[in-house]
């Protein structure tokens, strides 16, 4: 199952007022015959906006899949530490300050933590728990 990312309103406001800003300023290039980095800010502008609105997280076979607009992460749920409730904004594909953080064992030995932030939470980590009934969920 898809699990849409949820975006808070906060994050929504931040790239709309960079959006504006940065169309203002491909219209003056446009206008002074610098077409070609116009049309650069505006692809920039809606990739960031497909890549907010589409961005998911799937639970496939053994696998917890993150794609945020054309990349994607896959994580092995048999590397999961713990999963964790938090309340950060660290740079993460989480748009959202309600996150879940994803404790992994990487091949270097060394603990990562991943955060995401799926609409459905409870959902999301009902179906991780099948997955992977002794992985320790905390915070929730």
């Amino acid at each position: 199952m898809k699990y849409y990312t949820k975006v808070d309103f906060f994050y929504w406001l931040v790239v709309l007022s960079i959006a504006f800003l940065a169309l203002f300023v491909s219209n003056f290039l446009f206008i002074m015959g610098l077409w070609y980095l116009s049309l650069v800010v505006v692809l920039a502008i809606g990739y960031i906006l497909f890549a907010l609105s589409f961005s998911h997280v799937q639970i496939v076979d053994d696998d917890i899949v993150i794609h945020v607009g054309f990349f994607e992460q896959k994580i092995s749920i048999n590397s999961l530490v713990e999963v964790r409730r938090a309340g950060n904004i660290r740079t993460s594909p989480a748009m959202s300050i309600n996150r879940v953080g994803l404790k992994i064992k990487n091949k270097k030995g060394k603990d990562k933590v991943v955060y995401i932030s799926p609409k459905n939470e409870k959902k999301f980590l009902e179906e991780l728990k099948t997955k992977s009934a002794n992985l320790p969920i905390v915070g929730f």
